[in-house]
């Protein structure tokens, strides 16, 4: 059986959980798989903007068309793409997902609670709050 290229997926967007070093991604799959099941995808990651895309996985194993996405620094903007995979080749990587940000650590937004604690203020007329 001969297997041909699968074509480009879609571009990755937020399927619902953004943290501060992870995400999940999902995509549209390619409308043609090259002849053989898709058995996975691999995610390209640029951080910032700029730059070549890297590959983060090279190779999911799940023909899903999803995927969790973790290492990720805090605060950082990220840009994914995603190829499909199938029995013989990856294919090519299909469009960027929009920037996306990871959320801030715990410790940076005071404990998860949305407060800071044990800091002073001081007001424009020098006293402390």
């Amino acid at each position: 059986m001969a297997t041909d290229v699968p074509s480009l997926p879609g571009a990755p967007e937020v399927a619902g959980l953004v943290t501060e070093d992870a995400v999940l991604l999902k995509w549209e799959p390619p409308a043609t798989s090259g002849g053989s099941g898709i058995v996975g995808y691999r995610i390209l990651v640029r951080q910032g903007g700029d730059g070549e895309f890297a590959t983060h996985i090279a190779n999911t194993q799940d023909p899903e068309p999803r995927a969790r996405i973790q290492g990720l620094l805090p605060m950082t903007w990220y840009e994914f793409r995603c190829a499909a995979i199938n029995a013989a080749i990856v294919g090519p990587s299909g469009p960027a997902s929009e920037p996306i940000l990871t959320h801030a650590t715990e410790h940076l937004i005071g404990g998860g609670h949305g407060t800071v604690s044990g800091l002073n203020v001081k007001g424009l007329h020098g006293g402390t709050h």
